[in-house]
């Protein structure tokens, strides 16, 4: 992070849950944005370290079975754009049909 200073980290299997943020690395000049497993179980949940000064919000996204997490993207003098990340959990859940619930949510995310 130190050396290629990302406006956006995408983070999958956080492992962190309701609450538990403090527990997290905290990494200078970044702010975590995250969701934890929906279930509460061990493992999972999906986030973001953000760069201070970056204009984010989360966006609500419909209920699926794969963990993701969208947010809102304000870019000066371009708009807004939505960045995603999503994680299939080790759940029996094809790659096929993680594909189909990923293609779900990105209407939703306009």
């Amino acid at each position: 992070m130190d050396k290629l200073k990302p406006d956006l980290l995408a983070l999958n299997e956080t492992w962190t849950g309701d609450g538990q943020d403090k527990y997290a690395p905290n990494i200078p000049g970044y702010t975590l944005k995250n969701t934890p497993r929906p279930t509460g179980g061990r493992g999972g949940g999906v986030g973001f370290y953000v760069r201070h000064g970056l204009r984010v919000r989360h966006k609500p996204h419909p209920p699926s079975a794969l963990e993701q997490m969208w947010l809102e993207l304000t870019l000066g003098g371009v708009g807004r754009v939505a960045i995603g990340t999503a994680y299939r959990p080790g759940s029996g859940m094809s790659p096929s049909m993680a594909i189909d619930a990923l293609s779900e949510s990105i209407p939703s995310n306009r």
